[in-house]
């Protein structure tokens, strides 16, 4: 008879069965009943908006911590300019912040989603409007 081999987790030591029952039944999912990917379920909203994991991740990184949050509000309340994206279906949208040297800051986001969720963030150097 074969032995059950336990796997370490987050949560303990699991069965296989175990593990995939939990992470089907216990990962936050939208209204279709659907897996929410790349979105975080402890999320900062950011005046309706949410990061994805991606933007959370961009903006721990030591280059970046210097990007503000109303820097971000200010971009997606009052744009310089805004291209959507047919591709991704994703709105792109710069705002020269002038407290850092007058830079572009690109701020990413999807509107399709509910809350709209922010993908990423970073001061764009190629932005020339």
């Amino acid at each position: 008879m074969m032995s059950r081999r336990r796997l370490p987790t987050a949560k303990g030591l699991m069965t296989k069965l175990e593990a995939v029952l939990f992470f089907r039944f216990c990962i936050p999912r939208n209204d279709k009943n659907r897996r929410l990917r790349g979105i975080s379920p402890m999320a900062n909203p950011l005046n309706g908006y949410v990061l994805s994991i991606h933007a959370q991740e961009v903006l721990q990184r030591s280059e970046r911590q210097t990007i503000e949050p109303e820097w971000i509000q200010r971009a997606l309340d009052n744009p310089d300019y805004s291209d959507w994206d047919d591709r991704t279906n994703a709105v792109r949208v710069w705002k020269r912040i002038p407290e850092y040297g007058d830079r572009a800051l690109r701020v990413v986001y999807n509107p399709d989603k509910q809350p709209p969720v922010i993908v990423t963030v970073f001061f764009d150097r190629s932005f020339k409007g």
